[in-house]
């Protein structure tokens, strides 16, 4: 029997425990018994991975990401899906690099389609980390920005945020608390129209903050979105 971890998005695979070990994913067992494998998990912090966006150009989709903490990573891989849940496929895509940040482009797909794409990373360490996926329609034109996804939700701390930019201009992303002051900026720049995608570690001022009620918002030239978080501990 082969067993895959799946990670929901802001979380990565951790570990096999019960009547099973290690961090390999998938993992081959030998069915000579009943047998309780448990997949652990655990969340992602935003010190790891600072940005990973699939923006669709004219010559393909480009895939850019760029970690906190480069020194925990060795080189990673992607990987493409047409859903959500795989199957995946690994790309052979030529990466360059740029101040910390990667970039490659996945001229490979097909005008009119969905994809996912997903970043397999290996930890110096030896452990494993995947982030993703985000989407991305080759050709696809986004009509309105907005938030278009925050998980988990109610999270115990990291959350992923993925937000759409219809229109070229300055793009601001906030998490404030209930009396409305901003605890984070995850993204104050001008990025082009596309899908990206930001974490953020439940964390401000070094600390993290209190289990409670929290908003993110994004602030762009079309419109201004506002979506709940709940964090809990």
């Amino acid at each position: 029997m082969t067993l895959t971890a799946v990670p929901a998005t802001g979380f990565a695979f951790f570990e096999w425990a019960g009547d099973a070990s290690g961090s390999e994913s998938p993992l081959v067992l030998s069915m000579d018994g009943d047998r309780n494998v448990v997949a652990r998990f655990e969340p992602v912090t935003a010190t790891l991975l600072a940005q990973f966006d699939a923006v669709a150009l004219e010559r393909g989709v480009e895939l850019r990401w760029r970690f906190g903490t480069p020194g925990r990573v060795v080189p990673a891989t992607i990987e493409r899906a047409e859903g959500p849940s795989g199957p995946w496929v690994p790309l052979l895509l030529d990466v360059t690099e740029e101040s910390g940040a990667f970039a490659a482009l996945d001229g490979t797909a097909e005008p009119g389609r969905e994809y996912y794409y997903r970043l397999i990373v290996s930890l110096g360490d030896g452990g494993t980390t995947t982030f993703g996926p985000v989407p991305a329609r080759y050709g696809d034109t986004i009509r309105e920005s907005g938030i278009t996804l925050v998980a988990p939700n109610p999270s115990p701390g990291a959350t992923q945020i993925q937000f759409a930019v219809a229109r070229a201009g300055r793009v601001r992303l906030r998490v404030a608390d209930v009396a409305g002051r901003v605890l984070a900026t995850l993204v104050d720049g001008s990025p082009k129209p596309g899908r990206y995608s930001v974490a953020w570690d439940g964390a401000a001022g070094g600390a993290r903050v209190s289990p409670g009620v929290y908003f993110v918002s994004l602030m762009t030239l079309d419109r201004t979105v506002v979506r709940r978080l709940a964090i809990t501990r």
